[in-house]
């Protein structure tokens, strides 16, 4: 899905507000406190490790069934974010598609314990119910794609999920957004050495 920029979102930009090099006005952030993926170390297609929550515990966050186009923080493209789809360093032989950083529904587990909702990707004996929660994931990089993200500050924005009860079991509401830099989550990108593991090498 694409979004649609107003130019009352363009401008308050120049304001953005950054924290250790990325991005910290996303409301949503990787539950364990992770802010950083060495994302060479996942196959394509494949969740990152870590659930997706509210920073300010204000939404159970559930599935995220739509998510919008990924966004470079950058400073060379006289903004303070390119989209990714518009990134093209130098040396690039392929851009990069809209779609290549995307959400994941992941199957987990839930138990309570002391009146609040404990998180497992593990079954536990029973002692856990089943749920899905939301991750980020990547698409298989092209021609040697990956290596031009090394260091960057990624915000993928939101269109649509799941908002939970506040026992985190039941779905109450499916939200649809365009806030595109507050539904959103940040996490900053490394590569490494062997940052073609698993891109896709074509033959011309």
């Amino acid at each position: 899905m694409k979004f649609t920029f107003s130019v009352a979102i363009l401008l308050s930009l120049v304001s953005l507000t950054f924290a250790g090099g990325c991005y910290s006005k996303c409301r949503f952030h990787f539950c364990d406190g992770t802010a950083k993926f060495n994302i060479n170390r996942y196959a394509p297609d494949t969740p990152f490790k870590g659930r997706i929550c509210d920073k300010y515990e204000k939404v159970h966050l559930g599935t995220v069934d739509e998510s919008g186009e990924a966004l470079i923080v950058s400073k060379y493209y006289g903004k303070p974010f390119v989209r990714i789809s518009n990134f093209y360093p130098k040396s690039l032989k392929q851009k990069f598609p809209s779609s290549f950083f995307k959400t994941f529904s992941v199957k987990g587990y839930y138990k309570e314990k002391y009146g609040k909702v404990v998180y497992s990707p593990f079954y536990d004996y029973g002692k856990f119910t089943p749920h899905k929660y939301a991750s980020v994931g990547r698409e298989t990089g092209q021609q040697g794609q990956v290596k031009f993200l090394n260091k960057k500050c990624i915000i993928l924005p939101f269109a649509k999920y799941q908002k939970l009860d506040k026992y985190g079991r039941n779905v109450v509401a499916n939200i649809r957004t365009s806030n595109t830099f507050v539904d959103c989550v940040s996490f900053k990108v490394f590569v490494s050495k062997k940052a073609n593991k698993y891109s896709k090498k074509i033959a011309h």
